[in-house]
Parts: structure tokens; C-alpha cells; sequence
């Protein structure tokens, strides 16, 4: 079985790393360009993740096992320690991050994979290993950051948990919240995701759901010290990432 590894840095590991002379280029086929921008768009699509499931960017590492059907759906996806120590660079394997990653890697949304890359079988395996190494972090920063997760969360369970879904795409959703934080007024916009964009449907079903479940939101979380905009308002805009296994991953049992 072929498995494609995605090396998902935050920048390089020394300098040594960062000043080694690129070797002559070698024209490249056209099987090996289109595998070379799955790991790259692969890469984009992973890290996003992992950084929400280390908020506070403990020193860490782990890789993300994700099963991949022949239609390009995740259909299981686990973390667990580096499977390579050298790899690993000493850091160290951490159970919460990758508890939390075992949550949240489902709401990856991939590139298709090239087929030259799949497996004979009916499932294909991506190994992605997350590498969190020591980087100074500001406090206000962290707090921020992790508020427009908690936020993220609370539309998604609110609005998507259970729905089934069958196709790919981004809902951004913007309102105002009155004094008791429920929601005043909100607007949404689904649209196609740009790892999937051929996997997007106008599902004018899932707009009106999502417009009236907003409308109707109560006690919406706050940014940590967010201000009120120039009418003494709170605002929100909100984007979360939908996808068919990602529903699924709510139903019981199934985490």
C-alpha cells in the first residue's frame, strides 16, 4: 500500500535545515506535479486542524492516520505517536492534543487524492505527521484564538450536528447579537470549498436551515474582551467547513 506522508512543520527546525542549497532542478512528470500539489494543498487542509487541537501549542507531536474511500471521503481518521522517532525530533507524544485531534480531524476537508496514489482496495491510508515544536506564545493571542473556536463550535453544534449532508462546502454566517447575546439578525452564505469545489451543491434546503436556526440562536459566546462596533453592538462572522463524513462524525457512537 502506498502512503503518501505529509510533513506539517511550523518552519524549519534549525538553520542548518533552513539553508540547505536546492539541489538542480529535474523536470518533473506530470504524475509527480499532481502529487507533489495533493501534499501541498494536503498540508494547507491538516494543519488548521491540528493547530485547534494544541490551542495552547504544547510541545508535541503525533500524526493523524486518515482512511480515505475511493470517493474521496474520510470514512476514519485517528492520531496516535509518530510512527518514525527520527521524525519525531524528541518531541514528545501528548494523549490531550491528540484526544482532541481525534474530535476534530474530521472536520478536515481534503483534496481529492490522485488515484495513482490510492490503494487497490476500496480504502487508501494518508499519514500526516503534526510536529509542535517550543514557540514563544502570547497569552492575549491564545485567549482570542481560542475563543473564535469555541465559537466555531457552538454554530456547529447548534446548526449542523446530526444533519445529514451530501455535499462539500463553507457557510459564512454574520449578524448581531442584542444586549443578552441571542441573535438579532444574521445573514448566510454557503459556498464551494476551495479543496472541493466540484462537490458543492446550491442546497437552498441547508440555506433555509441554517438562516432560520441562526435567527434564532440564543446566548451566542463572545470573543474574550470583544468591543461593540460603532452602533453598541456585538457582531459575529462565523465560517465552518461542511462535508458528509463530518456530519456523520456527530451521530452516537461514532467518536
Amino acid at each position: 500500500m502506498l502512503k503518501p506522508y505529509l510533513i506539517l512543520l511550523t518552519g524549519c527546525l534549525s538553520l542548518a535545515a533552513c539553508s540547505t542549497p536546492t539541489p538542480p532542478a529535474v523536470p518533473k512528470s506530470a504524475d509527480e506535479l499532481a502529487n507533489e500539489q495533493f501534499v501541498r494543498l494536503a498540508m494547507q487542509a491538516v494543519y488548521p486542524v491540528g493547530r485547534e487541537a494544541n490551542p495552547e501549542w504544547r510541545q508535541a507531536s503525533l500524526e493523524v492516520r486518515f482512511t480515505i474511500d475511493r470517493q474521496n471521503q474520510i470514512v476514519d481518521c485517528q492520531a496516535r505517536p509518530v510512527s518514525n522517532p527520527r521524525l519525531a525530533d524528541r518531541l514528545p507524544f501528548n494523549t490531550k492534543v491528540a484526544e482532541r485531534m481525534n474530535r476534530l480531524c474530521w472536520q478536515t476537508v481534503l483534496p481529492p487524492m490522485p488515484s495513482k496514489l490510492m490503494d487497490e482496495g476500496p480504502t487508501s491510508e494518508l499519514i500526516a505527521p503534526l510536529l509542535f515544536p517550543e514557540q514563544a506564545w502570547d497569552q492575549q493571542d491564545h485567549a482570542q484564538e481560542a475563543g473564535v473556536y469555541a465559537r466555531n463550535a457552538f454554530f456547529w453544534q447548534q446548526l449542523f450536528a446530526n444533519r445529514p449532508l451530501d455535499s462539500i462546502g463553507r457557510a459564512r454566517l454574520s449578524g448581531i447579537l442584542d444586549d443578552q447575546r441571542n441573535v438579532s439578525a444574521c445573514q448566510v452564505l454557503i459556498e464551494p470549498h476551495p479543496m472541493r469545489r466540484r462537490e458543492f451543491k446550491q442546497d437552498n434546503d441547508l440555506l433555509d436551515h441554517l438562516g432560520h436556526g441562526c435567527a434564532h440562536l440564543d446566548a451566542v459566546p463572545l470573543l474574550p474582551g470583544q468591543p461593540r462596533n460603532a452602533q453598541g453592538q456585538y457582531v459575529f462572522n462565523v465560517m465552518l467547513d461542511y462535508s458528509p463524513w463530518r456530519t456523520r462524525a456527530d451521530l452516537p457512537g461514532k467518536r
